[in-house]
Protein backbone atom coordinates (compact mmCIF):
# COMPACT_ATOMS: atom_id res chain seq x y z
CA UNK A 1 0.00 0.00 0.00
CA UNK A 2 2.66 2.23 0.49
CA UNK A 3 4.14 1.92 -2.85
CA UNK A 4 0.61 2.64 -4.11
CA UNK A 5 0.32 5.74 -2.06
CA UNK A 6 3.88 6.53 -2.94
CA UNK A 7 2.53 6.40 -6.98
CA UNK A 8 -0.92 8.44 -6.39
CA UNK A 9 1.40 10.85 -4.24
CA UNK A 10 3.88 11.73 -7.50
CA UNK A 11 0.68 11.41 -10.09
CA UNK A 12 -1.23 13.54 -8.23
CA UNK A 13 1.74 15.85 -8.10
CA UNK A 14 2.72 15.93 -11.62
CA UNK A 15 -0.96 16.76 -12.88
CA UNK A 16 -2.09 19.01 -10.33
CA UNK A 17 -2.45 22.49 -12.09
CA UNK A 18 -3.17 25.52 -9.94
CA UNK A 19 -4.08 28.93 -10.96
CA UNK A 20 -3.87 30.91 -8.28
CA UNK A 21 -0.51 33.84 -7.76
CA UNK A 22 1.42 31.36 -5.63
CA UNK A 23 1.96 27.69 -4.81
CA UNK A 24 3.75 26.18 -1.87
CA UNK A 25 3.67 22.83 -1.83
CA UNK A 26 4.87 20.85 1.38
CA UNK A 27 5.29 17.10 1.26
CA UNK A 28 5.10 14.98 4.94
CA UNK A 29 5.26 11.58 3.48
CA UNK A 30 7.53 8.20 3.63
CA UNK A 31 10.74 9.68 2.79
CA UNK A 32 9.61 12.09 -0.66
CA UNK A 33 11.07 14.90 -0.04
CA UNK A 34 10.05 15.86 3.22
CA UNK A 35 9.23 19.46 4.16
CA UNK A 36 10.96 20.46 1.24
CA UNK A 37 9.21 23.17 -0.11
CA UNK A 38 8.26 24.21 -4.04
CA UNK A 39 8.18 27.79 -3.49
CA UNK A 40 7.25 30.05 -6.44
CA UNK A 41 4.94 32.70 -7.28
CA UNK A 42 3.95 35.22 -9.88
CA UNK A 43 3.77 38.82 -8.99
CA UNK A 44 0.47 40.72 -9.01
CA UNK A 45 2.70 43.97 -10.40
CA UNK A 46 2.63 44.74 -14.15
CA UNK A 47 7.31 45.22 -14.72
CA UNK A 48 9.60 45.88 -17.28
CA UNK A 49 10.53 42.31 -17.99
CA UNK A 50 14.40 43.57 -18.57
CA UNK A 51 14.37 44.17 -15.27
CA UNK A 52 13.12 40.77 -14.40
CA UNK A 53 12.81 41.75 -10.42
CA UNK A 54 12.13 39.01 -7.98
CA UNK A 55 12.11 39.49 -3.60
CA UNK A 56 15.23 38.89 -1.94
CA UNK A 57 16.24 35.22 -2.48
CA UNK A 58 13.92 34.36 -5.33
CA UNK A 59 14.96 33.79 -8.80
CA UNK A 60 13.51 34.64 -12.02
CA UNK A 61 12.21 31.96 -14.25
CA UNK A 62 9.55 32.85 -16.84
CA UNK A 63 6.79 35.38 -17.02
CA UNK A 64 2.66 35.30 -17.62
CA UNK A 65 1.53 37.89 -20.56
CA UNK A 66 -2.13 38.25 -19.06
CA UNK A 67 -3.20 41.80 -18.88
CA UNK A 68 0.69 42.82 -18.85
CA UNK A 69 4.05 40.86 -18.53
CA UNK A 70 3.90 39.21 -14.55
CA UNK A 71 7.39 37.93 -13.83
CA UNK A 72 7.16 34.32 -12.19
CA UNK A 73 9.94 34.02 -9.46
CA UNK A 74 10.66 30.65 -7.79
CA UNK A 75 13.02 30.81 -4.18
CA UNK A 76 16.75 30.13 -5.28
CA UNK A 77 16.45 26.67 -2.97
CA UNK A 78 13.35 25.21 -5.01
CA UNK A 79 15.42 26.57 -8.66
CA UNK A 80 18.66 24.67 -6.87
CA UNK A 81 16.59 21.63 -6.42
CA UNK A 82 15.53 21.54 -10.39
CA UNK A 83 18.44 19.69 -11.27
CA UNK A 84 20.19 19.04 -14.42
CA UNK A 85 18.82 16.99 -17.20
CA UNK A 86 20.99 13.82 -19.30
CA UNK A 87 23.37 16.43 -20.65
CA UNK A 88 24.27 18.13 -17.57
CA UNK A 89 21.87 20.86 -18.51
CA UNK A 90 20.07 22.74 -15.74
CA UNK A 91 16.58 22.18 -16.05
CA UNK A 92 14.18 25.02 -15.96
CA UNK A 93 10.29 26.14 -16.38
CA UNK A 94 8.60 26.84 -19.65
CA UNK A 95 5.13 27.69 -20.71
CA UNK A 96 3.58 24.46 -22.60
CA UNK A 97 0.89 24.22 -24.98
CA UNK A 98 -0.10 25.79 -28.38
CA UNK A 99 -2.26 28.55 -29.47
CA UNK A 100 -4.89 28.57 -31.01
CA UNK A 101 -6.64 25.47 -29.15
CA UNK A 102 -4.40 24.82 -26.44
CA UNK A 103 -4.09 21.68 -24.57
CA UNK A 104 -1.03 22.42 -22.85
CA UNK A 105 -0.28 19.87 -20.35
CA UNK A 106 3.02 19.13 -18.04
CA UNK A 107 5.22 16.58 -19.45
CA UNK A 108 7.00 13.76 -17.30
CA UNK A 109 9.13 14.63 -14.42
CA UNK A 110 7.40 18.51 -14.43
CA UNK A 111 4.97 20.28 -12.41
CA UNK A 112 2.12 22.93 -13.39
CA UNK A 113 2.17 25.91 -11.43
CA UNK A 114 -0.02 28.23 -13.21
CA UNK A 115 -2.12 28.28 -16.16
CA UNK A 116 -3.06 30.82 -18.56
CA UNK A 117 -5.07 31.73 -22.03
CA UNK A 118 -2.11 33.88 -23.09
CA UNK A 119 0.84 32.14 -21.98
CA UNK A 120 4.14 34.22 -21.67
CA UNK A 121 7.57 33.07 -21.47
CA UNK A 122 9.98 31.06 -22.04
CA UNK A 123 7.45 29.15 -24.60
CA UNK A 124 8.07 26.10 -26.38
CA UNK A 125 5.98 27.01 -29.21
CA UNK A 126 4.35 30.68 -30.04
CA UNK A 127 2.97 33.50 -28.26
CA UNK A 128 -0.51 32.74 -29.92
CA UNK A 129 -3.78 33.36 -27.36
CA UNK A 130 -5.45 30.37 -26.62
CA UNK A 131 -9.17 30.50 -28.27
CA UNK A 132 -9.65 26.82 -26.44
CA UNK A 133 -7.95 25.35 -23.75
CA UNK A 134 -4.61 26.62 -21.91
CA UNK A 135 -1.49 26.97 -21.82
CA UNK A 136 0.42 25.64 -18.45
CA UNK A 137 3.91 26.95 -16.91
CA UNK A 138 5.44 24.30 -15.94
CA UNK A 139 8.78 23.55 -13.87
CA UNK A 140 11.23 20.86 -13.10
CA UNK A 141 9.38 19.01 -9.86
CA UNK A 142 12.39 18.39 -7.96
CA UNK A 143 13.61 14.83 -6.56
CA UNK A 144 11.53 13.09 -9.50
CA UNK A 145 14.50 11.33 -10.46
CA UNK A 146 15.45 9.88 -7.01
CA UNK A 147 11.53 9.58 -6.99
CA UNK A 148 11.26 7.16 -10.06
CA UNK A 149 14.61 5.72 -8.64
CA UNK A 150 13.05 4.45 -5.62
CA UNK A 151 9.79 3.78 -7.62
CA UNK A 152 8.49 1.06 -9.59
CA UNK A 153 5.27 -0.73 -11.05
CA UNK A 154 3.56 -3.46 -9.34
CA UNK A 155 1.00 -5.67 -10.56
CA UNK A 156 -2.16 -4.77 -8.40
CA UNK A 157 -2.85 -6.71 -4.88
CA UNK A 158 0.89 -7.62 -4.49
CA UNK A 159 2.24 -7.16 -0.85
CA UNK A 160 5.37 -6.58 0.65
Amino acid sequence: MRGLNSLLFAVTTLWGSVSGLALTFEAHHDGLNVNRRLDCYRTPDCQDLRVKQCRPGYTYVGWAKDSCHEPICCHDDTVERFGVDANGKKRECIWRGTGPNCNGAGEEGEVVLFKSGNGGGPTESDQSQCSTGYKYFTCPLPGWDQMMAECRWTEWGETY
